[in-house]
């Protein structure tokens, strides 16, 4: 759980307001973003060419999958919820990560 916590932490160091690529993420959305990505990789089929993907190191990759997931998760409430915290300005990211 300790190291959960600490990827959470540091993703949130990356992504978090002040952060290295501030992109105004809370550790709400980063922790749900991770749940998210974790059941993902749980429900993934086997692979043996994809050992890699299958396993959580809670490294930088991980921290760029669960910003993505982030992103998608946004763009659906966003979607869902107009009036809710991502409709009423979804492109607000320094770094307009909706747009894509």
């Amino acid at each position: 759980m300790q190291e959960l916590l600490s990827f959470i932490d540091y993703v949130h160091s990356f992504y978090g307001k002040d952060g290295l690529y501030d992109l105004g993420a809370t550790k709400e959305d980063i922790t749900l973003a991770t749940a998210v990505y974790l059941k993902d990789l749980a429900n993934e089929p086997y692979d043996p060419d994809a050992v890699s993907r299958l396993t959580f190191a809670g490294d930088s990759v991980d921290r760029e999958n669960v910003r993505e997931v982030r992103r998608r998760l946004k763009i659906i409430l966003a979607i869902i919820n107009p009036t809710g915290p991502y409709g009423a300005h979804p492109i607000q990211e320094t770094d307009n990560e909706l747009s894509d």
